[in-house]
């Protein structure tokens, strides 16, 4: 992660003070040091620019003793941020991006790595573009989405070649170390780890070269190439010592243990992999930090130690938890604890974790295995049938005297049963169908409403105007604003509700290209409350884009004076207020003018009232609107939309 802005004089000094007055006893002192430097930090008197980079590095600084901690500091980091810093937005947005893959949530990680990406793009900020496709490389590596995660990888490298951001080849180089490693390609890793680890080197960066130093090294151990694997291992195991790094050190323990192993020198294995265990609180991601757990069970099991053994695989089971992704971790961990009862001729246990493991849907199992497991199955149903045999017998005598008296009734009631969910099943299927109708009717109405042919031929008119004057920055800027605006139109017409801030970004890209339309004859201002949190609450996408395009061709298009058009956003109780407001002709004047317009007006505003009833239908608070024309001149839009959040 990259610290994004220098240390602020006072509020470092005490954090540091805080943090070095703690002795080596690990995460819970750091996280409490580093709570003290919140509170002490929500008594100063700073600007909110200062308080938005030291919420930052707090949340850097967090990374490491609580992920869900230091997602909640980026996110006070964002909302302080003032809006005129876009880059150190973007930055704190891949930041989160990066906590959410350490956390495991990775669709928040998705969300929070676009908006980076969006940001960096609009702000022509190569590097950050560069560094984003590496964390979004590395999300699909986490979503198993291989192709997808080798474009952004190599996207990101080839950029960051571009702009001779060696930082951010590395960064990439490393991604792809994950991606081959998943893949179980380990010449590739090791060709990749150290072209990572050379860079790393010649940058100062000890933490990341003994991070690749570690990949190579447990690279060359599954390769069973037991000198290279020491010699990378301990080059790693010193580092993480000198930075003292508790996660870097676990893994490196862990594998030393492994190689210990491979050589039966089991004392020695026994030694890592306590070591890599005492400290696997420190691994955020629970596929490496079940692993040394694992080990110790496997371990204890060669030296039959057979109570130990059972008692690390149920640690390792109770940290994997329900976790979907960690199958192959599970399916060793149940084995393991199959075999442990059989052997303790612990039958029942022995079949309850069969049971779950023949729930797996990746699990493999020979047809051994499943013989000798079904044994057990029949060993054990045969004692259970034998117990229970004399009251069988009686309760079979009953139910077949009650069977005969019992079918008549219950065919009856099947077929009732039948026809009504026959009538259900039609009705809701053709309920779903008109729903499904409607909603693409409003679709590709909104749609064609937005991608208005008349607008999008004048847009690249304009643009085309700036390439005749040999304008080429201003040219690529209006474009890419073109760009975004088409692809916002098309994905965002797609969905019922949006989030403030990518309502505000598609206004912003809209009015810009509008603005170069009019030859800049309006300004336009967009006002947001500052209550309002704009990455949670939703709106319905584009609902005042056909009253704004009203205001521009009917209201602003044909005056003689400045124009001016508003758009803010407030709350007012449990509701969110949205108010469209020009200085131009007004209604009266502007249907005087043109019939056509005044048709226009109406068919905006019928298919808003058709897109506000769907979004009515079952709904309790109701979104309205009302359009009238101001006392001097111009026209209000004001909606009302019961405030919802994601």
């Amino acid at each position: 992660m990259i610290v994004l802005y220098q240390y602020s004089k006072y509020i470092w000094m005490i954090l540091w003070l805080l943090l070095l007055t703690i002795p080596e006893k690990g995460k819970a002192q750091q996280e409490e040091a580093l709570d003290s430097a919140i509170a002490v930090l929500d008594t100063m008197s700073l600007s909110t620019l200062d308080k938005a980079e030291q919420f930052y590095n707090i949340a850097v600084l967090y990374s490491t003793v609580n992920v869900t901690k230091g997602i909640w500091c980026g996110q006070k980091a964002l909302n302080l941020l003032p809006k005129d810093y876009p880059q150190h937005r973007g930055i704190i947005y891949n930041t989160l991006a990066d906590l959410c893959i350490s956390s495991a949530d990775f669709e928040q990680a998705g969300s929070y790595a676009d908006s980076a990406r969006i940001i960096f793009e609009q702000e022509d900020y190569q590097g950050g573009v560069a560094m984003v496709l590496a964390t979004i490389g590395r999300i699909q590596v986490s979503l198993q989405e291989w192709t997808k995660a080798l474009e952004s990888v190599n996207k990101g490298m080839r950029l960051s070649e571009q702009i001779g951001d060696r930082a951010g080849v590395a960064l990439n180089l490393g991604t792809l170390v994950r991606i081959y490693d998943v893949q179980k390609e380990y010449e590739q890793v090791i060709k990749y780890g150290k072209k990572a680890t050379a860079i790393y080197e010649s940058l100062g960066a000890e933490h990341e070269r003994a991070t690749m130093n570690s990949n190579i090294g447990l690279a060359y151990n599954k390769l069973y190439q037991i000198d290279s694997a020491k010699y990378y291992l301990s080059q790693a195991l010193q580092s993480f010592e000198q930075l003292k790094d508790e996660q870097g050190l676990a893994m490196v323990y862990g594998g030393l243990g492994n190689l210990a192993l491979v050589e039966k020198q089991y004392e020695e294995a026994l030694f890592y992999l306590e070591k890599a265990y005492a400290r696997r609180d420190a691994i955020f991601l629970k596929n490496l930090k079940v692993a040394p757990t694992i080990n110790l069970a496997q371990l204890h099991y060669q030296l039959k130690n057979y109570d130990l053994s059972i008692s690390y695989y149920l640690n390792a089971l109770e940290d994997i938890g329900k976790t979907p992704y960690l199958k192959t971790q599970r399916k060793l961990i149940l084995e393991g604890l199959v075999k442990l009862h059989k052997r303790a001729n612990n039958l029942t246990q022995a079949l309850s974790y069969q049971d779950e493991l023949l729930l797996l849907k990746d699990s493999i199992l020979d047809e051994l295995k499943i013989k000798e497991l079904k044994q057990l199955e029949v060993k054990y149903e045969m004692g259970r049938k034998e117990y229970t045999n004399t009251i069988l017998k009686q309760e079979r005598d009953l139910e077949k005297a009650q069977a005969q008296r019992n079918q008549q009734i219950a065919i009856g009631v099947l077929m009732i049963l039948l026809l009504v969910l026959i009538v259900f099943f039609l009705l809701f299927r053709q309920n779903k169908n008109q729903m499904a109708t409607k909603t693409l009717q409003l679709r590709h109405q909104l749609l064609r409403n937005q991608m208005n042919p008349h607008f999008i031929f004048n847009s690249l008119i304009a643009i085309q105007s700036f390439v005749f004057k040999n304008e080429p920055k201003k040219t690529s800027k209006f474009i890419s604003s073109f760009a975004r605006l088409v692809r916002a139109i098309l994905e965002n017409s797609r969905q019922e509700y949006i989030t403030i801030d990518k309502e505000v970004q598609w206004l912003e890209n809209y009015l810009k290209l509008q603005s170069l339309r009019f030859q800049r004859k309006f300004q336009y201002n967009i006002e947001i409350d500052k209550a309002i949190d704009l990455y949670t609450t939703l709106i319905p996408p584009m609902l005042t884009q056909p009253f704004i395009e009203n205001a521009l061709e009917h209201g602003l298009k044909s005056i003689d004076y400045n124009g001016m058009l508003s758009v803010s956003f407030m709350l007012k109780l449990d509701s969110l207020m949205v108010r469209i407001e020009d200085n131009g002709l007004g209604l009266e004047a502007a249907s005087r003018r043109n019939d056509d317009k005044e048709k226009h007006i109406s068919l905006a505003s019928i298919i808003t009232k058709e897109r506000l009833d769907f979004l009515n239908k079952k709904k309790r608070q109701k979104i309205y609107f009302e359009m009238k024309s101001l006392p001097s001149r111009g026209t209000l839009v004001t909606f009302s939309i019961p405030l919802k959040k994601k």
